[in-house]
């Protein structure tokens, strides 16, 4: 636990934490664009504790080479103002985070639950919190995963896009249907093009489908199932919040929710759609 990281700590913990990462890449089961990865909370296997850094488990790509995803979590504390050169995405699993862009600061800006989203764009000047006695959250950065302090950071090139921060509450999911879900895009139009979104329904299941796109999904509340064509939904893992899988584009699957309600982060490679399988199970 901590509530803030001096200039020293910071250094060792973006050095720690990019060595942690190398050495978790080599035991960690990543999915590489091939087939189904199916990555329950309880199985991910984060870098050591220690006090004043945030512990990492990646679950997609290499940090250190290029575009990946990756759960974390830490106690109570926050980052100073910092920037990246890659731009990412964030979705709270568990906890109340904060985060803020150069015009605001820590005290100003708004608690973040879990289902809220923010995007940062790289090169931009931001602060980030937990406020809660734990937080985890998922992210997904589209290049190499860096870290500098503000003071230390080159002047911006890009200024198009600023820090969007969506809490869960703001979100505008489409209308309640029986046996459909409700859908809030938070990044793209999910009918053209890549997209992020933001799902729930209550309990209920999928059928045997696939999609065009490629996808990346984290589990943010209740109890899910994803299985493949030679499983059945009974067969299939519980994934709790802070789960992960990775579905290819193409291959037949099916999904689940086991709870009252369920919600969760899904990220696509291309367009979204859906199709049912020619397979019965």
């Amino acid at each position: 636990m901590f509530h803030s990281i001096s200039n020293s700590n910071t250094r060792r913990f973006v050095a720690g934490g990019l060595v942690a990462m190398s050495m978790l890449f080599g035991l960690q089961a990543h999915a590489q664009n091939s087939t189904m990865n199916v990555v329950p909370f309880e199985t991910l296997q984060f870098s050591p504790k220690e006090p004043g850094s945030p512990q990492i488990a990646p679950v997609m790509g290499d940090p250190e080479k290029g575009s990946s995803s990756i759960v974390m979590k830490m106690g109570r504390g926050d980052f100073p103002l910092h920037t990246h050169t890659a731009n990412y995405q964030l979705v709270v699993v568990k906890g109340t985070m904060k985060h803020w862009g150069p015009n605001s600061t820590k005290e100003k800006a708004k608690p973040i639950e879990p289902g809220g989203h923010w995007y940062q764009p790289a090169g931009e000047v931001h602060g980030d919190a937990c406020i809660s006695d734990e937080c985890v959250w998922f992210i997904h950065f589209d290049g190499k995963r860096d870290f500098a302090l503000a003071k230390d950071s080159p002047e911006r090139i890009n200024k198009q896009e600023t820090t969007r921060v969506q809490a869960f509450e703001t979100l505008k999911f489409s209308k309640k249907e029986p046996g459909n879900p409700q859908i809030a895009p938070v990044r793209g139009d999910p009918e053209k093009e890549a997209s992020s979104i933001v799902m729930k329904m209550g309990r209920g299941a999928f059928p045997l489908h696939t999609h065009t796109a490629d996808y990346q999904l984290v589990v943010v509340k209740g109890t899910m199932k994803h299985w493949g064509a030679n499983q059945t939904q009974a067969q299939a893992v519980s994934m709790t919040p802070g789960s992960y899988w990775y579905q290819p584009a193409q291959e037949v699957h099916g999904d689940s929710c086991e709870s009252d309600e369920c919600v969760w982060y899904i990220t696509f490679k291309g367009p979204r759609d859906f199709a049912l399988a020619n397979v019965s199970k």
